[in-house]
């Protein structure tokens, strides 16, 4: 069910991103900056990257620990 979702929500920011570029001229990044360009605006911007690099960060972690207890399992002999 999270696959599901998480592929259902992918799909979706990313038809967005994709029709804002193509209509708007801008890519996802402009248009965030276009909305923020300076001041407390600013602060919040920056937070938000902030945020999505922590996801990513998360997201990535996720991946290697997974691939590692992949690999821990296949090469543990008392698993078997």
């Amino acid at each position: 069910v999270a696959v599901a979702v998480a592929v259902a929500v992918a799909w979706s920011l990313q038809d967005a991103a994709g029709r804002l570029t193509i209509e708007g001229k801008r890519s996802l990044g402009q248009a965030i900056r276009d909305l923020s360009p300076s001041g407390a605006k600013a602060v919040a911007r920056h937070a938000l990257t902030l945020f999505v690099l922590a996801g990513s960060v998360a997201y990535e972690c996720n991946i290697f620990s997974g691939v590692a207890s992949g690999v821990e399992l296949l090469t543990d002999e008392s698993a078997i």
